[in-house]
């Protein structure tokens, strides 16, 4: 919304000076939504449906999913932490030794896979109702 709020002002969208405060507060509001609504599914799935860790091992993938996000940020690469966190739960459970529940995570995988054309499609179809 942002970047949509910058084009129409004519500011690069990379700039984030003139975006109205009430944008800034309704995406917020959004992403608390969908914390409040699927936050408790995804916490189990990445905490329990992908594998099985111990304490040390959920650590090692939560420190690596960190050093991934800030070096992706450091060179300035768009990531999904959540992506990055689940591929390091994955990684930690394969070092550990522990079953990873293939099914689970091809799901995810799919997910990842269709995300990309559906919010394309969703974008478009929202463009043209508001246009």
């Amino acid at each position: 919304m942002a970047y949509v709020q910058n084009g129409r002002s004519g500011n690069s969208a990379a700039s984030p000076s003139s975006v109205p405060t009430s944008l800034l507060v309704l995406g917020g509001m959004a992403i608390l939504l969908g914390l409040t609504l699927f936050g408790y599914r995804v916490m189990q799935t990445v905490g329990y449906a992908i594998a099985k860790l111990d304490f040390t091992t959920g650590l090692a993938a939560q420190t690596a999913a960190a050093l991934c996000v800030l070096a992706a940020t450091a060179a300035g690469l768009p990531v999904s932490t959540t992506q990055i966190l689940v591929a390091a739960v994955a990684g930690a459970a394969y070092s550990q030794g522990s079953p990873i529940q293939s099914r689970t995570v091809a799901r995810i995988l799919l997910a990842w896979v269709l995300t990309i054309p559906i919010s394309a499609l969703v974008s478009v179809a929202v463009h043209w109702m508001v246009r």
